[in-house]
């Protein structure tokens, strides 16, 4: 017997702005215990590649910190904002630790 599942998401994943997705990034990374660095924010997304043009993915990969020192080892906050070129709803957040 087919049985679906559904698993409720830890963050929201369509916004209507670029800004708004990443804010829903870095309130799940806040979730999950860990803090960023608002430097390499500003850096990586303010300064960075910028909004994802219509069709295409922005990336990016930032440090975590726990009490104010970087987590040790590989582990990452990585999110992926995709433009949906809609009229409401337009970016697609996929976000998660790693």
């Amino acid at each position: 017997m087919f049985k679906e599942l559904f698993i409720e998401s830890k963050y929201a994943v369509y916004h209507d702005t670029y800004t708004n997705a990443i804010e829903a990034a870095k309130m799940f990374t806040k979730k999950q215990g860990y803090d960023l660095d608002d430097d390499e924010l500003a850096n990586e997304i303010g300064f960075g590649p910028g909004k994802p043009k219509k069709g295409k993915t922005v990336r990016h990969t930032l440090t975590l910190f726990k009490n104010g020192k970087p987590i040790k080892g590989k582990k990452r906050l990585q999110i992926q904002v995709y433009n949906r070129d809609t009229d409401s709803n337009t970016y697609e957040l996929n976000t998660y630790i790693a």
